[in-house]
């Protein structure tokens, strides 16, 4: 038994993402919140909590940007959702992608990546901050504080009480007011865990002591 192995070459800060940036038409000062999941029923309370804050989200934070790439049977109401709040923003505040395959030029833009599962440890190898929030419960930001719950959870908040609006929307204005140096400091913490704890190295390292257990046991 072993982790599901993040290649940290593939999701690194370094990625070159300007055709990503080009396609949706985003600008320097756009704060960025990327979201990637499957968009089907099963995970339809988080991404409906998130989409029901981005309004007062876009009133606080006026460049605001909200990408969201996945595809599922809820895809067509997410869009529609997008659409209804695009329209009460006056702007393109929500985009929704569909179905990606380069989601590590994804994960490489973001600001904040809001999420749950292996796509929360990849944007954490780009070196993002991350708040934690899965359908099954909600962790909230990703720290020193919150780590050992994120890691007994398996990255899933699962035994955690579901987002709220209030404190959801709370942290994540607090991750897009701090400064560069804030924000790159979570994302240099949340690069460590990975290459400590969930890489693909790691998991070849976990193999070969396996292999050398057996070898020694014959």
């Amino acid at each position: 038994v072993t982790i599901n192995g993040i290649d940290t070459d593939k999701f690194s800060s370094g990625v070159d993402c300007s055709d990503i940036r080009s396609e949706l038409k985003l600008r320097p000062e756009d704060k960025k919140i990327v979201y990637i999941s499957r968009f089907d029923g099963d995970r339809s309370y988080i991404i409906n909590k998130l989409l029901e804050i981005i309004p007062e989200l876009s009133d606080n934070i006026p460049d605001l940007k909200v990408i969201m790439v996945g595809s599922g049977n809820i895809l067509d109401s997410i869009k529609e959702k997008a659409r209804e709040i695009n329209g009460i923003t006056g702007q393109n505040t929500v985009i929704v992608t569909g179905s990606r395959t380069d989601i590590n030029k994804f994960t490489a833009l973001a600001d904040l990546f809001i999420g749950f599962g292996r796509s929360s440890l990849e944007a954490l190898s780009a070196g993002k901050p991350l708040i934690l929030a899965g359908n099954e419960g909600y962790i909230g930001i990703l720290d020193e504080n919150s780590l050992d719950a994120a890691i007994k959870s398996n990255f899933s908040g699962r035994g955690k009480s579901k987002a709220e609006s209030e404190s959801f929307k709370n942290d994540i204005l607090k991750i897009l007011r701090v400064s560069d140096e804030e924000r790159n400091a979570l994302g240099s913490f949340g690069r460590n865990v990975i290459e400590k704890g969930y890489s693909v190295k790691r998991m070849v390292q976990d193999n070969i002591e396996v292999y050398k257990q057996l070898l020694e046991d014959e």
